[in-house]
Parts: C-alpha cells; sequence; structure tokens
C-alpha cells in the first residue's frame, strides 16, 4: 500500500534485496522464513464470542450475513436492516457453535486468520513469515525511474528500468542503474537548487514577502486539539494567501516559510537522498515503512540526509548503484 525509493550500492540487486521480502506476499520459502508459534493467537480467535441476530423464529445467525444489508435506490450503499421482531445478541464461542455459528474446529479459525499455509506439529500452530521483511514486490526505477542523473562524458553501463504506473519514462540523460563515477551528482544538486530557489520566489510573491510558522509549531501547542491547531495554522497571513492557489491549498512545504538560502539548502541537501539504502546486504532505512505511506520511527530528515550522503562519498567510484521502487 505505500511506495518508497531505495539505492542499492553493488552488484547482485536481487540477492542483496532478498533477505527483506515479506513472505505472506511473495511466498518464498527460503533461508529467512522462520516458524512463528501462534497457538495462543489460534485458541483466542476460537473462544472469541461471536455477534448473532436472533430471529423471531428463534433461530440464529451471523450478525454479518449478506442478508441483513440492503441497497435501495435512495441509498446506495449496503445498509444492516434488522428484521421485524429480530434482536442482536451476542454469543459465547461455545454456543455459537452449538448454532452453526462461529468456528467448528481449531483448524477453522487458524486458516480463516492466518491463511492455508499454517503448520500444525506436536500440538501447536505455526505461520510463516520473514521477520526483517521490508517489500512485498519492488522494481528497478519504477516511480523513481530516471533518478540519476548522466554525467555528460559518461564511459561505462547505465541502465533505465521500467516507469512506474502513471509515472512519465526517464528524462533523456537520466538513468536507473549507473556507476557512482558516471553520476553527475553536483549537476542534480545545481539543478535542485536552482528549482528550489524560483519556488521560493514563487511563494514569497504570492505572501507579499511573508514567512510563516511550521505546522508543528501550533501542533506542539495544541497537541490534543488538532482542531484548533489548524485554525491558527491557516489563519497565518501568509497561509491564507497561498491557500487561495491550488498548487498549495491541501499541503505545504513549510520550509518554505523559512529564508531562501535555508530552503534552498535542505532542497540541495535532500539530493538523491532515498528513503532507505542496501550496502552490503544491509539494510538502513529512514524509518519503517508502513502501509499508506505512513513511516515510522524516522529520524530527523537532516540526520537520514548525512547519512545517506556520507556513504555515497565513501563508496569507490566504480561502484554499482542502482534505485528501486519497493512497495509494502
Amino acid at each position: 500500500m505505500s511506495h518508497f525509493s531505495v539505492v542499492v550500492f553493488g552488484e547482485d540487486v536481487e540477492g542483496q534485496l532478498q533477505p527483506y521480502h515479506e513472505y505472506e506476499c511473495t511466498g518464498l520459502k527460503d533461508q529467512y522464513v522462520v516458524e512463528v508459534d501462534i497457538t495462543d493467537e489460534v485458541i483466542s480467535k476460537y473462544r472469541k464470542p461471536v455477534a448473532a441476530i436472533q430471529l423471531a423464529d428463534g433461530t440464529y445467525h451471523n450478525r454479518y450475513d449478506n442478508k441483513f444489508y440492503t441497497k435501495t435506490k435512495d441509498a446506495p450503499d449496503e445498509r444492516f436492516v434488522l428484521p421485524e421482531g429480530a434482536t442482536e445478541v451476542e454469543l459465547s464461542a461455545d454456543d455459537a457453535r452449538l448454532n452453526g455459528l462461529g468456528y467448528a474446529t481449531l483448524d477453522d479459525a487458524a486458516k480463516y486468520y492466518f491463511g492455508e499455509d499454517i503448520l500444525y506439529k506436536n500440538g501447536k500452530y505455526y505461520r510463516l513469515t520473514n521477520p526483517k521483511s521490508k517489500w512485498d514486490w519492488y522494481q528497478i526505477g519504477g516511480r523513481w525511474t530516471g533518478f540519476f542523473k548522466a554525467k555528460k562524458d559518461f564511459r561505462g553501463f547505465l541502465s533505465i528500468g521500467r516507469p512506474g504506473l502513471m509515472t512519465d519514462p526517464a528524462r533523456v540523460g537520466y538513468f536507473d542503474q549507473a556507476k557512482k563515477e558516471d553520476i553527475d551528482y553536483d549537476g542534480m544538486v545545481s539543478e535542485v537548487a536552482e528549482e528550489a530557489a524560483l519556488e521560493w520566489e514563487k511563494v514569497r510573491k504570492i505572501t507579499g514577502g511573508l514567512g510563516w510558522d511550521a505546522w508543528e509549531i501550533f501542533l506542539g501547542m495544541h497537541p490534543n486539539d488538532l482542531d484548533t491547531a489548524r485554525k491558527l495554522y491557516r489563519e497565518q497571513p501568509a497561509i491564507v494567501s497561498l491557500r487561495k492557489y491550488d498548487d498549495y491549498k491541501f499541503w505545504m512545504d513549510d520550509a518554505l516559510g523559512d529564508t531562501k538560502e535555508s530552503y534552498v539548502a535542505s532542497k540541495a541537501g535532500s539530493v538523491m537522498v532515498p528513503y532507505a539504502y542496501v550496502i552490503k546486504g544491509k539494510w538502513y532505512g529512514k524509518g519503517d515503512m508502513g502501509w499508506w505511506g505512513i513511516s515510522n520511527g524516522d529520524v530527523q530528515q537532516s540526520e537520514w540526509n548525512k547519512n545517506f550522503l556520507d556513504v555515497w562519498n565513501n563508496s569507490s567510484e566504480d561502484t554499482l548503484v542502482t534505485v528501486v521502487d519497493c512497495h509494502i
């Protein structure tokens, strides 16, 4: 449900990423997959009370049976409708089984919650998983195709992967895989710095030269009242002006509220910095990516930039560098 960029240093991109596959999606049973005891969880699911409907005739039915949900022209979305004379009840797991509801056996509960490939041996249930998983599929390039700018006088190997869904192909002179010596890092920094300066000037023209305080300041002042924090943030004169434009209506880079020099430096310092990188088969991430683009445990961006660029600067010129679009 989330895409994120990963830079792989060195040869054998597939082999370096392999230790971090999500078994539940890849189905690859390799040395990175282990058995996890889920017996207690299975028993808990088996014993879980069941929401039910008792009809007027005394029979019990699953609360979420499709027959209790209807659609109409006026209400196209499914809505729960309790039949006349029926009541909603909660049955114990044992009573539910007596009425044909819930899970008849532990195996049924185990397979429903954990899938068909669970293991049962010596009286215990196990599921297979890779505890170090980071991705469920990936492709070279993808949403980050054209990540690297090639030097004009490059002499080595350059490669372009496939663009991601609704992603434009890589621009001429930009690639997804190359030797470090053929990547024009300085040229990339110059381009980003120039674009950042123009963006800052555009914003200042809209705001009449005014800056603004970042969202985090208001959130810190009102951590338990998001509505008040949002109201105060949006009442800032610069934000009021910017929200009149579609480009700034729904999301704002608060770094633009700082000085021009600071904004340009922050953008230039993030050039070529991915969400994660892999070197010698070891994974390093800014945080732990979850669904819907939500990342947990992130380090500060400035610290992460330095971390990555230290690795970049210390890599030999003949190091193969590849950008990968990972999904989880």
